[in-house]
């Protein structure tokens, strides 16, 4: 029967409307390296203990373990060969055979019906209706005409199904799901794999967090590496300064930017799981959870991932008879197991096409296809096994195979180029050599120079880029594999004075020396620094390096700056003629301390009050388009703050020893308490007296200078460039009101409800525009001598982020045959340009590719504010098209509420 017509027919009506629960759940083991993650992930799978473990390179994905429990997690030889979509087809065709009604067919046995050779016609056969239909509006149906097309292809079941419905038929009874399938996926904990392990990871799994019970938490990490055939080696870290609670915090930071609620749960998960219990003194149960305590002590938001139970493991009982195994590995298997089946993804009924093309997808990556752009991945697979009716679904069915870690997909649905990754494992090792600082065999001296600059400034040279990528056979997909790597923090890009683009790659920084900072200016007799907090006690990562790149960026070009002191965790900036900017980022707070390194006793809001406003100006402003940038930051919220040294610092009670240092008094400045500088009156209501306002920052000298010169006129956010203003637009100009406004503008809010107030949206337009040919010392270059006439006296608010699809698609329908002026302006290569040239077929699809070629070697750059600078140039004269794109339709008031 399992080959008869009647199976037959249940095969293609389960292709056509068969719906399944996928049950799959990623199983991710992350913590800091050489913790024992690889022997915890043997021990759920029942293999033998291996004393001499090697590091895990990159990540180890392993297939589905399908009908598991309690006992070792083991595939046989057969399940392991059969994909998915071949266990739930065959599932779905066993149901609908099941409930077939008797006749006379009932009489011949499983075994008989499956012999069977009959070759009727499918259509003569009648109907068979699924137990269950379950219908979505969410998927829209396949088209009639295209099953027709794919008729023949899908009219022969596979053998694999054959076999899987005959072993279900066999039963002689009603057929079930079987249960959660995990997916185990081990990430190395080396610097270089967790900067990279965001683009795989995914808010539809369960967390391990591997710790080691033996180690101290306040100590100072060690990073080791131990290579097949090797000993244990210890490597330098860049994250020398961190503890290794430090480590666990920023594995929880990563898991907590998917943060989500679903029926009052939060998730994605995390079952915290301690190694080496074997090697504790006492009872291994009491140290993982105190160890569990400290992290919700220490950062309570991501307490809230923690599931109740913890669990202390040995893993050197891997392997064992059942009877002697770890009780606690058996308790954790259950527990992974009851967890992973409350995530709201294995409650969803999705196509069983949708499994048919991640089959698909499997095949090309075992014959060694890599990726395929959008465009190929619909055209090429997903056509070729079905197609929908509503475009959308697309790009759900991309994000389906993405969260299941069948592919890599992070592009957008407007763009048919955008990468689609069929074998993320090729896709981690491509991006490890890219950044690689190892001598490769055969390499010219030269590029072994710019590897060493990489290991040494964390600074990527472009002729090392280009050269990796033509060597490792991707220079088709640089640009997509740049805006991949820029979207994850791998690296940060911007441009440098002479207009190439410079790459800074944050996970090869390293910390700040320990003198570098020296003297130490925090306490020189000027303004207190200003600090930036955040809702959720923890620096958010990637944050600092984007936040440091988009300052370098936004000043170079404006006032005096040398090259810049960049490291991990700190950067210093010299600015004008005697003022310094320093960004140093703990983990609970990022400080911004401006002072003069001429004197370091005279007041830099004094001597050079426009540099200050500068730097204000950019605090207020780069949270915000960081926001727009990053999906990591869209849950938190941020505040500009004081430090307080009138009351008592922040320490575990019974112990009196801080969270981050297990000191006593500690006074470094994570441990500290912060005043708001919105607070009104500015006072710490923690201390009992005598004093109780902590002492100005920098940017409180600045407003309180701000509101005695304001008559009418205030500091400009920018220093004017020689002999780009016309005296009409400089006088309006001075009636705005500066973007540094009252500080109250800078509560703590979310990141998504901050609107900027228009005087700021106005003043920041800046000048990123290439320097070409056609510019003129007459032109300003400054920002606002480009915002169109009409549109700046109407008051319209000029738009802010990065150009979105909408306007994108609209601009280029409206450019006509000025898209290739406007691709100069925005500085795309003239090669490239005409490349784009030949393969446009038309003005718009031109303009299209062009934008979208800005947007993508531009990324965080590709602002409202650059393209109104292009569009109103007097070389290109479209001011029409930026009032139509740039700015906001409603009027808006031209000194907006405060």
């Amino acid at each position: 029967m399992a080959r008869g017509p009647t199976a037959k027919a249940a095969y293609q009506r389960a292709l056509e409307t068969g719906k399944t629960f996928d049950k799959r759940a990623k199983i991710l083991l992350i913590g800091q390296d050489r913790v024992g993650k690889t022997s915890v992930a043997r021990s759920l799978k029942g293999e033998l203990f291996r004393q001499d473990e090697s590091s895990t390179v990159g990540v180890q994905i392993d297939m589905p373990l399908k009908h598991v429990g309690e006992k070792p997690w083991k595939n046989s030889k057969e399940e392991q060969e059969k994909s998915t979509f071949h266990h739930k087809c065959a599932l779905n065709i066993s149901k609908l055979l099941l409930t077939e009604p008797p006749n006379h067919q009932t009489k011949f046995t499983w075994t008989a019906k499956l012999r069977r050779k009959e070759r009727l016609d499918i259509k003569q056969d009648h109907d068979i209706e699924p137990r269950t239909q379950v219908k979505s509006d969410a998927i829209s149906p396949i088209r009639e005409e295209d099953n027709v097309h794919n008729e023949k292809r899908n009219s022969d079941m596979p053998d694999e199904v054959v076999r899987l419905t005959a072993e279900n038929l066999s039963r002689k009874e009603s057929v079930k799901d079987d249960g959660i399938w995990p997916v185990c996926m081990d990430f190395g904990g080396q610097a270089i794999y967790r900067a990279i392990h965001p683009i795989l990871v995914s808010r539809e799994a369960v967390y391990l967090l591997v710790v080691d019970l033996t180690k101290d938490l306040s100590a100072l990490a060690q990073c080791f590496v131990k290579e097949p055939g090797y000993d244990e080696v210890k490597i330098p870290s860049p994250d020398k300064n961190d503890t290794n609670l430090d480590h666990i915090m920023r594995w929880m930071d990563m898991v907590n930017s998917f943060k989500h609620e679903k029926n009052g749960e939060v998730l994605p998960p995390v079952i915290l799981v301690g190694t080496h219990a074997d090697h504790v003194q006492g009872d291994p149960g009491i140290v993982i959870t105190s160890v569990k305590d400290i992290i919700c002590d220490t950062v309570r938001e991501f307490s809230e991932h923690i599931i109740g139970k913890t669990f202390a493991v040995n893993n050197t009982l891997a392997g064992n008879k059942p009877e002697e195994e770890d009780l606690q590995v058996v308790a954790l298997r259950k527990e992974i197991l009851k967890v992973a089946d409350t995530m709201p993804h294995t409650k969803v009924e999705v196509p069983l096409k949708w499994l048919q093309v991640e089959n698909e997808v499997r095949k090309l990556a075992s014959a060694g296809k890599n990726y395929v752009t959008r465009q190929d991945f619909r055209k090429n697979i997903c056509d070729q096994i079905c197609k929908f009716e509503v475009e959308g679904d697309y790009e759900v069915l991309l994000h389906f195979l993405h969260d299941r870690g069948t592919v890599v997909y992070h592009g957008r649905a407007d763009d048919p180029l955008s990468l689609v990754v069929l074998n993320p494992r090729w896709l981690i090792d491509v991006l490890c050599q890219i950044i690689t600082v190892e001598k490769q065999e055969e390499e010219k001296t030269v590029i072994s120079n710019l590897r060493k600059d990489l290991g040494k400034n964390g600074i990527l040279d472009a002729k090392l880029l280009d050269y990796s990528c033509t060597k490792l056979g991707v220079g088709d997909i640089k640009e997509s594999l740049l805006f991949l790597m820029k979207k994850f923090n791998l690296l940060c890009e911007y441009t440098g004075k002479d207009g190439s683009s410079v790459y800074l790659v944050p996970c090869m920084l390293t910390s700040t020396p320990d003198d570098a900072f020296m003297p130490d200016v925090s306490v020189n007799p000027g303004p207190a620094p200003v600090y930036i907090t955040f809702t959720t006690q923890y620096v958010p990562g990637g944050l600092f390096s984007r936040m440091v790149v988009l300052f370098f960026e936004s000043v170079q070009r404006r006032i005096a700056c040398d090259q810049a002191k960049l490291w991990a965790n700190s950067a210093r900036f010299y600015l004008g003629d005697q003022t310094a900017v320093d960004f140093v980022c703990y983990k609970r707070v990022i400080k911004v301390h401006v002072w003069n390194f001429t004197d370091l006793s005279m007041d830099p809001v004094k001597t050079e009050p426009k540099v200050c406003s500068e730097v204000l100006s950019f605090l207020k402003t780069s949270l915000e388009r960081l926001h727009e940038e990053c999906h990591w930051l869209q849950k938190v919220s941020w505040d500009l703050c004081a430090r307080c040294d009138l009351c008592l610092r922040q320490f575990i009670h019974g112990t009196g020893k801080c969270y981050w240092h297990a000191e006593v008094e500690c006074c470094h400045d994570d441990c500290a308490h912060y005043v708001s500088l919105t607070r009104k009156p500015f006072v710490c209501t923690r201390t009992q007296g005598p004093k109780f306002c902590p002492p100005k920052t920098w940017s409180q000298v600045l407003d309180d200078a701000n509101g005695e010169n304001h008559s009418g006129k205030s500091l400009q956010s920018f220093p004017q460039t020689k002999g780009s203003q016309s005296v009409g637009r400089s006088e309006r100009a001075g009636e705005r009101k500066t973007a540094v406004s009252s500080l109250a503008q800078c509560s703590s809010v979310h990141f998504g409800k901050r609107v900027l107030p228009y005087q700021t949206a106005q003043s920041m337009v800046p000048a990123k525009i290439a320097r070409t040919d056609f510019d003129r010392p007459e032109t300003n270059q400054g920002g606002e001598t480009f915002i169109p006439e009409e549109v700046f006296l109407a008051g319209k608010k000029l738009k802010e982020g990065i150009l979105c699809n909408d306007d994108h698609q609209g601009l280029s329908n409206s450019i006509s045959k000025g898209w290739r002026k406007l691709g100069r302006l925005l500085g795309i290569r003239e090669e490239d340009l005409d490349d784009i040239d030949e393969r446009g077929r038309d003005f718009c699809e031109r303009a299209y590719q062009m934008l979208r070629l800005w947007k993508e070697k531009n990324a965080s750059n590709a602002t409202y504010r650059f393209l109104c600078q292009a569009l109103c140039h007097e070389y290109l004269n479209r001011r029409d098209l930026a009032e139509n794109f740039c700015f906001c339709k409603e009027y808006y008031p031209r000194y907006g509420n405060n």
